[in-house]
């Protein structure tokens, strides 16, 4: 899943670059997730990511915990609900309706009405996935010697993320 977010981060910052850019990249990463196999692995990864969560929210024998644990769960249970009609107005719009969702139909759909939910679902998304990833691999010697050439990747990706939204939207 992160790697989907990562994608679709590195691929909506294009825009900075151009909206043309965006679409001609965009082409090869939907030719991927929206493949069979692309699919089975993204829905299957969702659908563990979920299980997994409420396993581990429901067996937990107390509600004390740290607060990055409390952010990450807080933000797994916001993340749903925001990205829901993104799901439908994009895979959904074009499995039912044949609806070519490209980055410009995205954007007139999304600027402006929508664009504070959109940003803070990414920003919601990024953190999530960041903290999940940082907490699994923290004790991992290679990742502690790599954290600050990561931690300045987790910062850039989002901003140029956002950055590219704004420039298409405003485009």
């Amino acid at each position: 899943l992160f790697v989907f977010a990562l994608t679709h981060f590195l691929n909506t910052a294009i825009g900075l670059v151009s909206l043309e850019q965006q679409e001609a990249v965009d082409v090869w990463r939907r030719a991927v997730i929206r493949s069979t196999p692309g699919t089975v692995v993204l829905a299957g990864a969702l659908l563990v990511h979920i299980a997994l969560a409420l396993y581990k929210v429901a067996t937990r024998s107390t509600w004390r915990m740290p607060a990055w644990e409390a952010v990450q769960i807080s933000l797994g249970l916001l993340i749903p609900f925001l990205l829901f009609p993104h799901i439908v107005n994009t895979r959904g719009a074009r499995l039912l309706f044949g609806v070519e969702d490209t980055y410009v139909y995205e954007l007139l759909k999304l600027w402006p009405a929508s664009v504070i939910t959109q940003s803070l679902l990414l920003v919601f998304v990024w953190v999530h996935g960041c903290i999940g990833i940082h907490f699994w691999l923290r004790l991992y010697g290679p990742y502690r010697r790599l954290q600050p050439l990561l931690l300045a990747l987790a910062i850039f990706v989002p901003l140029a993320a956002l950055g590219g939204f704004m420039v298409g939207g405003r485009g």
